[in-house]
C-alpha cells in the first residue's frame, strides 16, 4: 500500500493538524455566508434607497406639481366665473377670497416641491413659474381695481390680454416638470432594474460557485483524514491475522494521521523482530532440550555400566583399579555434558529476557497507538460540533428569508393598493399607477429571490447533513481501529505470558543442571575414595551403590525436564507460527 499525493503544493495543507484541516473547512463556509450576506443587504439596501427616491423626489413632486396645476386651473375658472357672470355683493367677495386662498395653495405647492427640485432643469422651470405667478398676480391686482372702480368689460378685456397668458405659461409649465418627474422616476427604476439582474446573477451564481467550492475543499479534508486511517485499517487487520509482511505505509504528512503511520511502522518492525527472535530461540531451546535427553540417556547408560563395576568389585578386588578407571572417565564425560547444558541454559535465560523486554516496547507501542485513535476520536467529535453549528446557522438564515418573503408580500399589496387608489384619482393618478405597478413588479421579483435564497439553505442544509453523516462514518472508522489495535495489544499479553513461562522453565533446568553438577562432584570424589581405600573395597561397594541410585534419579529427573522443556519449545514454535513474517 502507498499513501503519497503526488500534487507537492497541497503538502503545506496536508501537514496541518485535523483540527486545522476541519476548522479551514468551517471558516471558508462561513466566509462565503457573510459575503452572500452582505451582497443581499447591499442589493437590498440599493433598493430600499431607490424606493425612498422614486417615492420622495418623484412621486411626491409629481403629486405637488398636479396640485398647482389643478389649483392654477380652478383660479382661471374662478377668476372667469368673477369677470363674466352678474354676481351680488357677497358672491363676488367670496370669489375673490377663493382666488386668493388658490393663489396661496399654488404658491404652498411650489414652496414645498422646492426642496426636491435638485436638477438643474427643475430649478429652471421652478423659477419660471414662480415669476409667470408674481406676473398674474400683478396683473390680477390691477384687474380687481377695474372691477373696483366699476368697468367690469375693461376689467375683462384686461385679463384675457394680459393676466391669461401669465397663467397659460404656467399651465405649460408645470406639465413639463411633471414629464420631467415621471421620466427620472422611470430612469431610476430602469437603473435599479439593472441592479436586480446583476443581484439576481451574483445571489444565483455566488452560492454555487461557495458549494462548489465546499464540496471540492470538504472531498479534500475527508480524503486526508479517511484515506490513511483507510490504510492503516487494513495494515492493521493484517497485522491481528498475523501477517506481519504488510507493506510500510510510506507518508510525507506531518499530521496525526502521519505520526500514526510512523508509529504503525515502528510497531510493526519491532514485533517482527521479536517474532524472529523467538523462533530462532525457540529452535534453539529445542535443538538443545533434544541435545540434553540425549546426553541423560547416556549418563543412564554410564550408570548402569557403573552398577557393573561395582557387582565386580564385591565379586574381586583385583579388576577394582580397572572399574575405577573406567567410572572416572565416564564421570568426566557426565561433568562436561553438564557443562554444556549450564551453558545453553545461560543462553535461553538471555533470549527470554530480552524477549520479554522487546514485548513489553510493543505493548508500549501499541497504547501510543490507542492514545492516538483516542484524539483522532475526539477531534471527530469537535468537527461534529461545528458543523452542528453551521446547520443552526443556516437554519436562522432561512428564517431571514421567510422574514423578507412575508416583507415582499406586504410591499406587494401596498404596491396593489396604491394601484387601486390611483385608479381612483383618474387621470390625474394614472403616472402614479404605473409607478405602483412598477413597485409591485420589484416586490415579486424580490420574492422569488427570496424563494431561491430559501432553496439555497435547504440545499446548503443538505450538505451539512451530508458532511455530518461522513464524520459519523469516519467515527465508525476510528472506533473500529481502536478496536483493532486493542485486539494487537491482547495478543502481545499473551506471547509475553507464553515468554515469561519459557523463563521459569528454564529457570528449573538451570536449578536442575546445578543439583545434577553437584552430583557429580559427588561421584568423583567417592570414586577416588575408593581408589584410595581399595582395602575397604567391599564396604565401599555398597556407599557406591547407593551414590549410583541417587545419580540415576537424578538422571530421571533430568529426563522430566528437558522432555517439558522440548514440549514448552513446540508450544512456542506453534504460537510464533501464527505469524507470517
Amino acid at each position: 500500500m502507498k499513501w503519497k499525493w503526488k500534487d507537492w503544493k497541497w503538502n503545506w495543507f496536508y501537514n496541518w493538524n485535523t483540527f486545522y484541516k476541519i476548522n479551514a473547512l468551517v471558516l471558508v463556509l462561513v466566509v462565503f455566508m457573510l459575503g452572500l450576506s452582505f451582497m443581499g443587504y447591499y442589493y437590498y439596501r440599493q433598493a430600499k434607497v431607490a424606493m425612498n427616491d422614486v417615492y420622495s423626489s418623484s412621486l411626491i413632486s409629481v403629486k405637488l406639481i398636479n396640485e398647482a396645476n389643478a389649483n392654477v386651473r380652478m383660479i382661471r375658472s374662478v377668476n372667469i366665473e368673477l369677470l363674466s357672470a352678474p354676481l351680488d355683493t357677497s358672491k363676488k367677495q367670496n370669489l375673490l377670497i377663493q382666488t386668493t386662498v388658490l393663489n396661496g395653495f399654488i404658491k404652498e405647492s411650489l414652496d414645498n416641491y422646492t426642496p426636491l427640485a435638485k436638477e438643474p432643469f427643475e430649478v429652471a422651470k421652478l423659477a419660471q413659474v414662480r415669476d409667470a405667478l408674481q406676473k398674474y398676480s400683478d396683473e390680477w391686482q390691477k384687474v380687481v381695481s377695474l372691477m373696483d372702480s366699476g368697468d367690469k368689460e375693461e376689467a375683462y378685456l384686461y385679463f384675457f390680454n394680459n393676466a391669461t397668458k401669465d397663467l397659460d405659461e404656467i399651465n405649460t409649465l408645470l406639465p413639463e416638470l411633471v414629464d420631467f418627474s415621471t421620466q427620472k422616476a422611470k430612469s431610476t427604476i430602469v437603473r435599479e432594474n439593472l441592479n436586480f439582474v446583476r443581484a439576481e446573477k451574483f445571489l444565483f451564481g455566488f452560492p454555487l460557485v461557495a458549494a462548489i467550492l465546499a464540496v471540492i475543499i470538504g472531498a479534500l479534508v475527508a480524503r486526508a483524514i479517511a484515506k490513511p486511517l483507510q490504510i492503516m485499517l487494513a495494515n492493521v487487520q493484517g497485522l491481528a491475522s498475523g501477517n506481519l509482511r504488510v507493506t510500510k505505509i510510506k507518508t510525507t504528512s506531518k499530521d496525526e494521521a502521519g505520526q500514526l503511520a510512523q508509529a504503525f511502522n515502528l510497531m510493526t518492525d519491532s514485533l517482527s523482530d521479536l517474532v524472529k527472535e523467538v523462533s530462532v530461540s525457540s529452535a534453539d531451546v529445542a535443538a538443545s532440550a533434544h541435545q540434553l535427553l540425549n546426553i541423560t540417556e547416556q549418563s543412564s547408560s554410564a550408570s548402569g555400566q557403573i552398577g557393573g563395576a561395582i557387582a565386580e568389585v564385591a565379586s574381586g578386588t583385583e579388576k577394582q583399579a580397572s572399574a575405577v578407571n573406567e567410572t572416572v572417565a565416564a564421570i568426566e564425560q557426565i561433568n562436561a555434558n553438564i557443562q554444556m547444558i549450564a551453558e545453553a541454559g545461560q543462553r535461553v535465560t538471555a533470549f527470554t529476557t530480552k524477549t520479554t523486554i522487546t514485548t513489553e516496547n510493543g505493548q508500549k507501542a501499541l497504547t501510543q497507538a490507542v492514545e492516538q485513535m483516542a484524539n483522532i476520536s475526539q477531534g471527530t467529535q469537535v468537527v461534529k460540533g461545528a458543523i452542528n453549528s453551521l446547520a443552526d446557522g443556516s437554519e436562522q438564515i432561512a428564517d431571514i428569508a421567510h422574514l423578507i418573503s412575508g416583507i415582499n408580500e406586504q410591499t406587494n399589496l401596498l404596491a396593489l393598493n396604491a394601484a387601486i387608489e390611483a385608479a381612483r384619482a383618474g387621470e390625474q393618478g394614472r403616472g402614479f399607477s404605473v409607478v405602483a405597478e412598477e413597485v409591485r413588479k420589484l416586490a415579486e421579483k424580490a420574492k422569488v429571490a427570496t424563494g431561491q435564497i430559501t432553496s439555497l439553505v435547504v440545499v446548503n442544509r443538505d450538505n451539512i447533513n451530508h458532511a455530518i453523516a461522513a464524520m459519523d462514518a469516519e467515527e465508525v472508522h476510528v472506533n473500529n481501529g481502536i478496536k483493532v489495535v486493542n485486539t494487537a495489544g491482547l495478543g502481545l499479553n499473551e506471547i509475553l505470558n507464553m515468554v515469561n513461562e519459557v523463563s521459569e522453565q528454564v529457570g528449573g533446568i538451570a536449578s536442575s543442571i546445578q543439583q545434577m553438577a553437584g552430583g557429580s562432584q559427588q561421584i568423583v570424589s567417592g570414586i577416588q575414595h575408593i581408589g584410595a581405600v581399595s582395602q575397604v573395597t567391599a564396604d565401599q561397594a555398597n556407599t557406591v551403590s547407593a551414590a549410583i541410585d541417587k545419580f540415576t534419579a537424578s538422571i530421571d529427573q533430568i529426563n522430566v525436564s528437558c522432555q517439558s522443556l522440548t514440549d514448552l519449545a513446540k508450544d512456542l514454535q506453534t504460537g510464533v507460527s501464527t505469524f507470517r513474517i
